[in-house]
């Protein structure tokens, strides 16, 4: 076969040299994409941690502090009675 530098083989040489730098910046964006996807799930496995804190906390006010708050005053009854309290020494 003897060699053939037409236009045709350099179209083809060009078009080859082409894929060459779009595959490599595929795979650059395909590695910058995995590392994304693992800080994404290091960020989800972090406020994964924070929810079940939040929930326990949650847990904890409904169960142990709704007692509590049925015995005392809201804020609001409170700094009404002071301020009715107030004005009756006035």
């Amino acid at each position: 076969i003897e060699l053939c530098l037409d236009k045709a083989q350099h179209a083809l040489n060009a078009e080859l040299v082409t894929l060459k730098s779009t595959l490599l910046t595929l795979e650059h964006q395909l590695d910058n994409a995995r590392e994304g996807r693992k800080r994404l799930d290091q960020e989800r496995r972090r406020f994964g941690g924070k929810q079940e804190v939040y929930a326990h906390n949650l847990k904890i006010d409904y169960e142990i502090l709704r007692m509590v708050r049925t015995t005392y005053p809201q804020e609001i009854q409170l700094s009404g009675f002071l301020l009715t309290e107030k004005k009756l020494h006035d």
